[in-house]
């Protein structure tokens, strides 16, 4: 009886048929499909079990003490630095290789979406098409996983994420094959465009987009309701526009990296004398004594202490007290070897990491006054003076800690020390 009772219901019982058949109707009804479809594929995501997070002091605490007081120079970690020619390629990467995962989860959730939303209202689907799908989605799922809990070089994933995107892209141009339908044929559009947008490599985009251009127009020349020209004209533009969304994203990546890079510089240089300070110094520290090492010999090290630049300061104010820490700097650097270290150690105290046996603090000292006196910052005040300290030692038995402290000890005692 309920059956029948629904066969006599009037079709547009709830809205009138007229409203049923307008445009605006339908662009709406395709909206809110969508919108459902997208939330779909949000809740899979949801469902992919993502590596949880560490606190930073449980990743400090499992981490073994690599650098403590002790340390010799030699057993100092050597960071890697990035090439010059490729300032931006490890941020790039760093983008990449965190978007992919989610990537991968969203996709993967929204193919199995629509795959059942197409199998509850369309019931006269290929089972092999729905099946295929079903796996597609599923796999990508699957690399989701992988790529977010596993240590997957990023270059590698960016070619997983491209390929994949480009198997969608194929299934999707065989279903509007297979159905005549041009629907497909813009999922596939969609999908080229956030491959490129997402891998943000332009050998990848370039490759793979080639040829899902090649398949939509292909796709679009066998369906019928299909304008190929225009078609072939759409596609293009979509595959533009995935590039310049990933060239607006590579952009972004690439300001932030600059700004991380001064942020570092600032962290390595001194503002005020352009010199290293005492954490850049200690981060090239390794590399200085692995060239010992190479060639044999010891390391030096010269502590410039400048006198009383804090009545400098009380007596001609914090400029000229600048100025005086700029002459000294430039002083100190005109009077090294060319490779030497060269650090604003503290506010008026200089430090030198060279190679060989350490110089005399004499000679240092008067070189360095000389030409404090020389460059006329000092003109009509008192003379700036510096005291000198230097010790040396072999990199593989001592530490820049013990240096530092025969250096400063030095200061007083201008006879000198020798670590050995």
């Amino acid at each position: 009886m309920i059956a029948s009772a629904a066969a006599t219901l009037p079709t547009g019982l709830v809205l009138p048929q007229s409203t049923l058949t307008q445009p605006w109707f339908l662009l709406l009804a395709l909206v809110v499909a969508f919108n459902t479809i997208i939330y779909l594929g949000l809740t899979f995501a949801k469902l992919v079990p993502w590596p949880a997070q560490i606190h930073p002091r449980r990743v400090r605490a499992l981490l073994p003490n690599l650098i403590t007081k002790d340390t010799t120079m030699r057993d100092v970690p050597r960071s890697d630095r990035l090439s010059t020619e490729q300032p931006y390629l490890t941020m790039r990467l760093s983008a990449a290789q965190g978007t992919i995962p989610r990537a991968f989860g969203l996709g993967g959730g929204l193919v199995l979406a629509v795959t059942f939303v197409n199998a509850a209202f369309s019931p006269d689907g290929s089972l092999a098409s729905r099946g295929l799908s079903v796996l597609l989605g599923l796999a990508m799922l699957i690399l989701a996983i992988v790529c977010g809990r596993l240590s997957v070089a990023p270059r590698a994933m960016i070619w997983i994420w491209s390929v994949t995107m480009t198997l969608l892209v194929i299934k999707l141009s065989w279903d509007g094959i297979e159905f005549d339908n041009p629907v497909a044929l813009t999922y596939a559009v969609i999908a080229m465009v956030f491959s490129s947008a997402i891998s943000m490599s332009w050998a990848p985009s370039i490759v793979t987009g080639a040829v899902n251009l090649a398949v939509i127009t292909l796709a679009g020349v066998v369906i019928e309701a299909v304008d190929t020209p225009r078609w072939f004209l759409a596609a293009l533009a979509g595959l533009v526009a995935g590039l310049v969304l990933m060239q607006v994203r590579i952009n972004s990546t690439d300001s932030l990296s600059l700004e991380q890079m001064k942020s570092n510089l600032l962290a390595s240089t001194d503002p005020l004398t352009g010199l290293l300070t005492r954490n850049g110094l200690l981060a090239l520290a390794s590399s200085l004594s692995a060239a010992v090492e190479r060639t044999g010999g010891d390391v030096y090290v010269s502590l410039i202490d400048i006198n009383d630049l804090a009545r400098a300061n009380a007596d001609y104010g914090m400029a000229y007290g600048d100025s005086v820490v700029t002459s000294v700097g430039r002083a100190i650097t005109a009077s090294v070897p060319e490779g030497d270290l060269i650090a604003r150690w503290d506010g008026d105290c200089f430090l030198v990491l060279g190679i060989g046996d350490r110089p005399d603090a004499t000679d240092f000292r008067t070189r360095i006054d000389e030409a404090i006196a020389f460059s006329g910052v000092t003109l009509g005040k008192v003379p700036v003076t510096v005291s000198v300290g230097s010790a040396s030692g072999n990199p593989s038995s001592t530490t820049v800690d013990a240096l530092v402290i025969a250096s400063t000890a030095e200061l007083a005692t201008p006879e000198g020390t020798s670590l050995q």
